[in-house]
């Protein structure tokens, strides 16, 4: 039986197909980065800041999720980078890949939890 990847629900042999469909040219000059973690002190001081202010205890798993990728891409790109016409579908995308894997979840939500746990009163669990 021939191994077949599924892109979009569509069983496709080829997986390099679909990667050499999408046309990557405007990445091509896009300094790597050898860390996806942010650049400077500041900017992690600035995350976390951000998710003090945003993450409560009372939301749905999948927007926790979406509140830390929007901290997270605010904090690197700038707010401005928010405002872009697809941004929303973007953050929507990756939280969804980020609640299907078990692993991305768990970290995700384990980080949610320590930031929320400190507004919690002490002795109080969520």
């Amino acid at each position: 039986m021939e191994n077949k990847t599924i892109y979009q629900g569509l069983p496709i042999s080829d997986p390099d197909a679909v990667r050499n469909s999408f046309d990557i040219s405007k990445y091509e000059n896009v300094p790597k980065s050898k860390s996806i973690a942010p650049k400077s002190p500041d900017n992690i001081e600035r995350f976390k800041n951000k998710l003090d202010s945003s993450l409560i205890p009372s939301l749905p798993a999948k927007e926790l999720v979406s509140l830390i990728i929007r901290a997270a891409i605010e904090t690197e790109y700038g707010s401005a980078f928010t405002l872009s016409k697809n941004f929303d579908k973007m953050v929507k995308k990756l939280a969804d890949t980020v609640m299907v894997s078990s692993e991305l979840r768990r970290e995700a939500l384990s980080v949610a939890s320590l930031f929320i746990e400190k507004k919690m009163p002490q002795g109080k669990k969520h």
